[in-house]
């Protein structure tokens, strides 16, 4: 008998608003051509756009390209992870990070799928100027039929530092 499951990314686009986050600015009296901004924003003017639509379009994409593990959907097993990635000015996906997970095979399908990203187009501050900025995200595992039992063996468990 096949397992049905849900694979569901939720429409909320998680920022941790506040201060910017990382390295800053560098400030000297000479220009310096080889540092860039490297400051990575969690607001700006405009948020970075998926294909050039926003962001639920790339839930809806990301949501067809998740295969979820065989070993954990034959096991009933499910849960959420939560990515952050900053994309890039020139709208590459960079610095991914899992922030959450129960399993290291859900963690490795995400992080697969976002590997897979084309380009997106960037945030712009007020200036109009592109900016790095955090995009987080939450993808939910889930199986119509879950396993009553929860344990795993070591391999297939999350550890999370």
């Amino acid at each position: 008998m096949r397992t049905l499951f849900f694979i569901i990314c939720t429409g909320i686009l998680a920022l941790c608003f506040g201060q910017e986050a990382d390295a800053k600015k560098k400030k000297s009296s000479a220009p310096d051509v080889c540092s860039a901004d490297t400051t990575i924003h969690s607001v700006a003017a405009q948020m970075p756009l998926f294909q050039g639509k926003p962001y639920q379009s790339f839930v809806q994409w990301a949501a067809q390209k998740i295969e979820y593990p065989k070993t954990l959907s034959a096991e009933g097993l499910g849960g959420r992870v939560v990515v952050r990635f900053v994309v890039e000015k020139d709208g590459r996906i960079n610095e991914v990070e899992v922030l959450e997970s129960p399993y290291l095979l859900l963690s490795a399908e995400v992080l697969r799928v976002i590997g897979l990203s084309p380009k997106w187009r960037p945030g712009k501050n007020e200036q109009g100027e592109a900016v790095r900025m955090y995009i987080v995200v939450p993808f939910v595992f889930s199986i119509s039929d879950p396993r009553k039992d929860h344990t795993l063996p070591p391999q297939l468990r999350q550890e999370m530092r």
